[in-house]
């Protein structure tokens, strides 16, 4: 699996699938991405932050396997949570979307794995996300690694869970 951060030449693949993902999120009620967010001016954004990330799979239409973002940033709404880790160095993870080629294959998990070690050899030792409450694979797969339900958000009318992970 290799992890590179995102470039302006993926934009328009990352889009795609971030799009097909929100379609495919809202046949099951999920209604969490749509045209409006992420659109490609996020995604941009993320991309000149340099908090995008990607990872290659030449098999797969793109070339994207999935994409996620890891920021020091805390979102408006993260303040609202009883986070119990509140001093220690973090990271918030987001919008962690899997390629549809490649769901149901192990790879959100091992994404996780990487995440949460590349983490801890940097010296950071809690990750922060949010998941939409009605999207109970993402949900299952954090709670099921250890996270923490420690408040909750709305955003565009959606409501999230917001999780905490000790690493």
């Amino acid at each position: 699996m290799r992890i590179r951060l995102a470039g302006f030449n993926d934009l328009d693949d990352l889009y795609l699938m971030y799009k097909i993902a929100g379609d495919s999120l809202r046949a099951k009620g999920v209604n969490m991405w749509d045209s409006e967010y992420p659109d490609k001016e996020f995604i941009g954004e993320d991309i000149r932050k340099g908090e995008m990330l990607v990872v290659d799979d030449k098999e797969v239409p793109g070339g994207i396997a999935a994409a996620f973002v890891l920021t020091q940033d805390i979102i408006p709404g993260y303040e609202k949570a009883d986070w119990q880790y509140p001093d220690e160095p973090y990271v918030v993870l987001g919008r962690l979307c899997v390629n549809k080629d490649r769901q149901h294959r192990g790879l959100g998990s091992s994404i996780m794995d990487g995440i949460e070690e590349s983490a801890r050899q940097d010296g950071t030792s809690v990750i922060k996300l949010d998941t939409h409450k009605k999207n109970k694979e993402a949900l299952d797969m954090y709670l099921h690694r250890g996270y923490k339900k420690r408040g909750s958000a709305t955003w565009r009318g959606e409501d999230y869970f917001l999780l905490e992970k000790k690493l």
